[in-house]
């Protein structure tokens, strides 16, 4: 019986314990359960500030020359002599000979033409004398109007018409003689030289080409999107011509980056069917510094350059950063007293590669999300914390909006 009880025993007090827990389990006060707040989302924001702007749009194009001429003789000879600023790159001036070829048949011409005008005026001359004879003798035998050819009148007339066409001859033996000599149409340079001195050339051979440098022009290339923002010079019939458009032009010579003025003069009326653009012509005036002392170097004809056109102001408009635009032109935007998060859709004037130009849909002193998100919920807690890398991003901003800006100092004009 006691061994019985032995083996009983260690069950018993197993039992008792587990009775006990349940006990316990089931009468415990149960913890109160809090719920927990999920973590705000860290962003970074930049503050936006309205301001006017001044747009640029920038395009790019080649220097040409405004004005460019084939040389071609008038007259046949034999070239005898040539500048020595007749070749390619020489500079030269209006009225300049250029090249020279033997004037002596064309001398002689002109002294045969004056011996036929000098006989043609004395035989005028002796016509006059016949003809007043012919009529002092027709006033002494007969009374009444004397027929015309009693008194040499169309004999006189030939000879007059005689005078008149030597006249004619000699003057255009005189111009042949000058075409022996071909000048300069203006102030330019030499593009191209094609003949050379004992070449015999005619009327239609071409000796080269050259340009003048007083102007230069550069065809610019304008989307469509991009003529809302410009003032351009459409030259209609009848209607005043505008202002011309700045241009600032940009090119990179000897490793240095060197910037000339010009303006937009026309437009060229007519949509390029190969790349739907609309061309501007901007003039640039010396390019190759003639008239003035400076240390740039000349803007060559064939030069690629860059070009920003001053456009049109707006006022009241924000520029932000690139990357707050997201699809559908929207902005996030932060509520600054409950750090909620909304979406909401702005008017986007312009952008460019680092900034966005909003002219409706965000107000002064508001913060926008600069932070790029891939999941955003309408209405969800951000906090927002500030380093180096949104200092420097809120301050470049800053810097563009300033240069476009014509309403402070060193900015847009």
């Amino acid at each position: 019986m006691k061994r019985f009880l032995r083996i009983l025993l260690p069950f018993g007090i197993l039992a008792v314990a587990v009775g006990i827990s349940a006990v316990l389990m089931a009468t415990r006060k149960k913890p109160e359960v809090k719920p927990t707040e999920p973590r705000p989302t860290l962003v970074q924001a930049i503050t936006a500030s309205t301001c006017s702007q001044t747009f640029s749009i920038h395009t790019q194009g080649t220097v040409e020359p405004l004005s460019e001429t084939v040389i071609i003789p008038e007259v046949p000879g034999r070239i005898i002599a040539l500048s020595s600023e007749f070749r390619p790159g020489g500079f030269f001036r209006k009225g300049e000979v250029l090249i020279e070829l033997d004037p002596s048949n064309y001398e002689a011409a002109v002294a045969q033409a004056e011996f036929n005008l000098a006989q043609a005026r004395l035989r005028l001359e002796q016509e006059r004398a016949r003809a007043e004879q012919a009529r002092k003798e027709w006033a002494s035998l007969a009374d009444g109007e004397p027929p015309p050819l009693a008194v040499r009148i169309p004999q006189l007339e030939a000879e007059k018409a005689n005078v008149a066409w030597s006249e004619q001859a000699l003057a255009r033996a005189r111009l042949d003689l000058e075409r022996t000599k071909i000048r300069a149409p203006y102030d330019g340079m030499v593009r191209e030289k094609s003949a050379d001195l004992g070449s015999y050339v005619t009327p239609g051979t071409r000796l080269g080409s050259v340009f003048a440098i007083d102007f230069a022009e550069v065809r610019l290339p304008l989307a469509s999107e991009d003529l809302a923002y410009l003032d351009l010079p459409y030259a209609y019939r009848g209607r005043e011509e505008a202002d011309p458009v700045p241009v600032r032009l940009t090119a990179r010579i000897a490793g240095r980056i060197h910037a000339w003025d010009a303006e937009i003069v026309r437009t060229e009326g007519t949509i390029d069917p190969r790349n739907r653009m609309l061309y501007a012509v901007a003039r640039i005036a010396d390019p190759y510094g003639r008239n003035a002392e400076t240390t740039r170097p000349p803007l060559h004809i064939g030069t690629f350059v860059e070009a920003d056109i001053r456009g049109r102001r707006v006022d009241n408009v924000v520029v932000l950063p690139r990357q707050v635009l997201r699809d559908g032109n929207k902005v996030l935007v932060i509520d600054k007293e409950t750090n909620e998060l909304h979406s909401r859709t702005v008017t986007v004037l312009k952008t460019d590669p680092k900034t966005v130009v909003i002219g409706e849909g965000l107000a002064d002193g508001e913060l926008v999300c600069t932070t790029p998100l891939d999941f955003v919920v309408e209405g969800m807690k951000v906090e927002i914390y500030r380093d180096d890398s949104s200092r420097l991003l809120e301050a470049e901003t800053r810097r563009i909006a300033d240069t476009n800006d014509p309403d402070r100092e060193g900015g847009a004009l």
